[in-house]
């Protein structure tokens, strides 16, 4: 009785550690707003800041076709946990299609780094790797992102415990698995600080509701 959560349980905690985990490349990997953010520092020249804009406009338009892609695929995810009795090895089968779709995103934004890594010198890539390793001490005093992937992960528990209370051993609400498969799709389209929001306001609504006679 306890599958359309498990399976969004699953889901969703799997999309916030892709989405949030820390990245073992990011020393090494710069993307596109980053380089030219710190071109004068970089001693970025005229041809590489050509090349730069246009290897972003090639890519462009393929990374919009996979987010499509992968938007469409989430959607077909969350209508087949949205039946009264999902079909287990249906609703699977469109999680992996989902988590295929999102890998392939990912490959396309590494295949883009190392793009634009491959036209700066050795000496900027060292100077870059230096400059991304200071950016997370300089970021982290006024950055309400700091220890959200930790947070997230353990309002979705509290969540998850919550819901199966008020189930009391029987399928969750629709309305909460809708309600649970938007924070899902908040996290893909990188907005994490929102499904914290709306993560707080399902919790206190739930607690709230578990108080009432």
């Amino acid at each position: 009785m306890k599958t359309a959560l498990s399976l969004l349980t699953a889901a969703l905690l799997a999309v916030l550690h892709s989405a949030s985990a820390e990245n073992p490349l990011e020393s090494e990997l710069f993307p596109p707003d980053f380089l030219l953010n710190q071109r004068e520092t970089l001693g970025l020249n005229e041809s590489q800041l050509q090349d730069i804009q246009a290897i972003v406009q090639d890519v462009q338009p393929k990374f919009e076709n996979l987010k499509g892609q992968l938007e469409d695929r989430a959607k077909a995810f969350q209508e087949a946990l949205h039946q009264a009795k999902p079909d287990v090895a249906l609703t699977e089968d469109k999680l992996r299609a989902m988590l295929t779709q999102e890998n392939e995103m990912k490959l396309l934004q590494v295949h883009l780094m190392l793009t634009l890594r491959s036209k700066l010198t050795p000496e900027q890539v060292d100077k870059a790797r230096q400059l991304r390793a200071q950016m997370p001490q300089q970021a982290a005093a006024n950055d309400p992102r700091e220890g959200l992937p930790e947070r997230l992960q353990k309002k979705f528990q509290q969540l998850k415990a919550a819901v199966e209370e008020k189930a009391a051993g029987g399928a969750p609400p629709d309305g909460i698995v809708k309600q649970v498969g938007a924070i899902q799709q908040l996290v893909q389209q990188g907005k994490p600080l929102e499904a914290e929001r709306q993560l707080d306001q399902l919790i206190s609504e739930l607690r709230d509701g578990k108080k009432k006679p």
